[in-house]
């Protein structure tokens, strides 16, 4: 187990989402627009921590995974109905017509994010990576973070067959007063790669 893996593992419930701005920091119904992007599909959530998004999609077709056994039972207790289980960072993923990957990339370190989301990319032909983009945002500390650029994840995901289909940006409130040129969080379709013979 890497020492990413052991953090979140132990503490990780103490990092789901900013301290402040409520359960929605974000400061736009980031569950609206999920249901209304993805739609009715069988969703696999990697990294779902308390399970706050899982309203955006339908019960049947939601399975969410997080390394943090606790915060998986939390989930449970929260939102009776929906699925969640404990996994690794580096299991082989239940397949699904969508992976979703919400503010987790960034907390996979640059020597194991191709690994990880090889992994994810033999389980589904649609990702959703949704964080902050910009090195300038990468710090150490408690958690590490590891922002990435877009150019970064297209070419990643380009090595296992997946294109980037659409980006779109939204104003994240909480760190709307932060002295950085980028201040939005970005939502990218991926999909697998698929030619016409």
């Amino acid at each position: 187990m890497n020492k990413e893996e052991q953090f979140w593992k132990q503490k990780g419930g103490e990092y789901l989402k900013p301290h402040v701005g409520g359960e929605f920091p974000e400061g736009f119904p980031v569950i609206d627009y999920l249901g209304y992007e993805i739609g009715d599909k069988n969703v696999l959530e990697v990294g779902c921590g308390d399970g706050r998004l899982c309203g955006a999609f339908s019960p049947h077709g939601y399975l969410g995974l997080d390394i943090n056994q606790a915060i998986i039972n939390t989930a449970g207790i929260k939102h009776p109905g929906y699925k969640f289980q404990s996994c690794s960072y580096f299991d082989i993923y239940p397949a699904s017509d969508v992976v979703l990957l919400y503010t987790l990339l960034l907390h996979i370190a640059d020597e194991n994010i191709e690994q990880f989301l090889k992994n994810i990319t033999e389980s589904t032909k649609k990702i959703v990576i949704a964080e902050i983009l910009g090195r300038a945002w990468r710090r150490e500390g408690i958690p590490p973070v590891y922002n990435r650029e877009e150019h970064e994840y297209i070419n990643i995901l380009k090595t296992f067959g997946f294109r980037l289909d659409k980006h779109n940006r939204f104003l994240y409130a909480r760190y709307e007063n932060f002295n950085m040129q980028n201040k939005s969080i970005s939502f990218m379709f991926f999909e697998k790669w698929t030619s016409q013979c």
